[in-house]
């Protein structure tokens, strides 16, 4: 801390009743120096110029580390170069004893330091569990989100299953129906030429009217000379032949039926043939139908495989770039979580290291503090009152207290910054 005193009678430095400051060695470090050293310029009183003598015994017994210790003391601001070196407070009441009131002062700053100290270390004590607690929070969400991941990877994959399965059942039912229609069309055209092959048929097999027919050959057979020759042998002179003649006449009146019976009977024969030879022809059509269509189902099957053997290896080419893809996306996710965990890992390392250092110091300066109170003194000391009980440490006086220790470490506007050291 830099209110050692608040004496006031003579100017005087401690630095110069502290011995040199190893800060001094550049320009720089030196326009630091007396800008610190006229900081901490304190009042000399009048009771102290016989303890000029002690000061460089007791400079030599208590050598000044704490000038080293309070440069990373918590309270230091971040990158300040010009942080001096104080004189605890046990060797600053050996050199200076001060009044009551100022050590009234003291004490109060000194309770200021404990409750920032307590305050820091409960803060710290805090920050610590909500760490484990948004660590805890953070994994248990990063296992959440890789369950999740998981199941939504089941879920795509069932459903691709599925996909798959529904295209290849809808593809078989469209062949089935295209096989079905193509199956119903050559039905069809069967159809057509079978009624055009038997309307041919019909019109080139005109119908036999037997009965017209028989008729007309009995009236032929009636104006024939043949009746009339044998109506006039029978009253010739061959009278025996009487019977045969009849038997003649009606073997003639018979004929018309006899010629009819045949005509219709070859009729009847030819009429199958003509049927026998358009079934025949009918057949050949089909079957040549048929070839048609199984040359062009054929040429269509072929068609097909090929369109789906280039789909297939589009797919596979599609899948093959977006496994690669996310193959890469994945290891650059990798790559940076691997980054942040070495940044981390660093950060961690570095805070241990600082916080060690830390402790370090404030274990240096504890032990000083101890010493220099446990060193006997040779300068009688004025008595005071008995000391007050300590008094409730004041909120506001403590924020005042912290404004200004913070406003008496900021560096000075003219002096250059120098690189914090690390």
């Amino acid at each position: 801390m830099r209110s050692l005193s608040t004496c006031k009678d003579e100017p005087g430095t401690v630095a110069e009743r502290a011995g040199p400051d190893p800060l001094r060695g550049t320009p720089q470090r030196a326009a630091q120096y007396d800008t610190q050293r006229s900081r901490l310029t304190v009042p000399r009183p009048a009771h102290c110029r016989p303890l000029l003598a002690h000061t460089s015994a007791l400079s030599e017994k208590h050598p000044p580390p704490w000038g080293d210790a309070l440069r990373s003391s918590p309270l230091r601001p971040p990158g300040d170069p010009a942080w001096g070196w104080a004189v605890p407070g046990g060797l600053a009441a050996e050199l200076c004893p001060c009044p009551p009131a100022g050590q009234a002062v003291d004490a109060t700053n000194l309770r200021y330091v404990a409750a920032i100290i307590l305050s820091e270390k409960q803060c710290q004590d805090r920050l610590q569990e909500t760490n484990k607690s948004c660590n805890a929070l953070l994994l248990m969400l990063g296992q959440k989100a890789r369950t999740a991941e998981v199941e939504l990877a089941k879920e795509k994959a069932v459903c691709g299953k599925d996909r798959e399965g529904l295209a290849l059942a809808r593809r078989a039912a469209e062949e089935q129906l295209a096989e079905c229609g193509r199956a119903r069309e050559q039905q069809r055209q069967e159809r057509q030429l079978a009624e055009d092959r038997l309307q041919k048929v019909q019109a080139l097999c005109l119908q036999l009217d037997k009965d017209k027919f028989e008729a007309d050959l009995r009236s032929l057979w009636r104006d024939s000379i043949i009746p009339r020759r044998l109506d006039s042998l029978s009253y010739g002179l061959y009278a025996p032949l009487g019977p045969e003649l009849d038997a003649i006449r009606r073997g003639c009146d018979l004929l018309p039926g006899v010629m009819s019976s045949k005509v219709e009977e070859l009729a009847r024969s030819l009429r199958a043939g003509i049927e026998r030879v358009a079934r025949e022809n009918s057949d050949l059509q089909r079957q040549k139908l048929e070839a048609e269509q199984g040359l062009r189902a054929g040429q269509e099957a072929r068609e097909k495989a090929e369109k789906e053997a280039q789909a297939r290896e589009a797919k596979l080419q599609a899948e093959c770039a977006r496994q690669t893809q996310l193959a890469l996306e994945e290891k650059a996710a990798l790559r940076r979580e691997r980054d942040g965990a070495a940044k981390e890992l660093q950060e961690r390392k570095r805070e241990a290291e600082q916080a060690k250092m830390q402790l370090a110091v404030s274990n240096s300066a504890l032990d000083t503090c101890i010493k220099a109170k446990s060193q006997p003194l040779s300068v009688p000391r004025p008595v005071g009152p008995a000391p007050n009980p300590p008094p409730v440490i004041d909120a506001a006086g403590l924020e005042e207290f912290k404004r200004r220790i913070l406003e008496s470490q900021r560096p000075p506007a003219g002096s250059p910054a120098a690189p914090a050291s690390g």
